[in-house]
C-alpha cells in the first residue's frame, strides 16, 4: 500500500463553541512519503475521498484528548498554528490505541534517541532537512516568510 503506518479512525469536527462531534463515517488514518514530504492522510472508507495534511517533520504531535477521558478520541496539534484535527479510533482492540499513538509521533519527529550519549549525531529533524537539501536557518526562514 506504501503506507509508513496506518489505522481505522474516524474523523470528528470541532463547532464555534469548541464542542468536537464524531462523524459516523468509517475512516482510515495513515502516513505515507509523497516527494519527501510526510503525508498524514484520513480517508473515507466508504467513498474513498482523502483529506490530507502535508507535514514537515516534527510540525505537529499525535495526542489522546483529556477532555474525552472515557473515549478513544485522539488529536492532531499542528505546532505552528491553533489548528487541530480530531479522529476516534475504530480499531476493535482498544489496547493497541497507545502504541498505535507512539508510533505516529515517531514518524512525525524521528525515533527517540537510542542513547543520550551521542550528541555529535545531528538531530532527527536535522537530518530530514538535509535530505531535502534545508538547512535549519533556511527552514526558519521560510517559516517567517509565511
Amino acid at each position: 500500500s506504501g503506507h509508513l503506518f496506518e489505522l481505522k479512525a474516524g474523523k470528528m469536527v470541532m463547532d464555534a463553541a469548541k464542542l468536537v462531534t464524531a462523524e459516523t463515517d468509517k475512516g482510515l488514518v495513515f502516513l505515507k512519503k509523497s516527494e519527501g514530504m510526510l503525508q498524514f492522510v484520513w480517508k473515507n472508507r466508504s467513498s474513498g475521498q482523502e483529506d490530507n495534511a502535508i507535514l514537515l517533520f516534527g510540525d505537529a504531535t499525535f495526542r489522546k484528548s483529556k477532555s474525552c477521558p472515557d473515549g478513544r478520541v485522539y488529536y492532531l496539534k499542528f505546532h505552528n498554528s491553533e489548528r487541530r484535527e480530531f479522529f476516534w479510533m475504530q480499531e476493535p482492540d482498544a489496547s493497541k490505541d497507545d502504541a498505535a499513538c507512539k508510533k505516529i509521533n515517531e514518524l512525525i519527529h524521528g525515533p527517540a534517541p537510542a542513547s543520550a550519549s551521542t550528541p555529535s549525531t545531528p538531530s532527527a529533524q536535522s537530518a530530514q532537512l538535509s535530505a531535502l537539501g534545508l538547512d535549519e536557518a533556511t527552514l526558519r526562514e521560510l517559516q517567517s516568510a509565511g
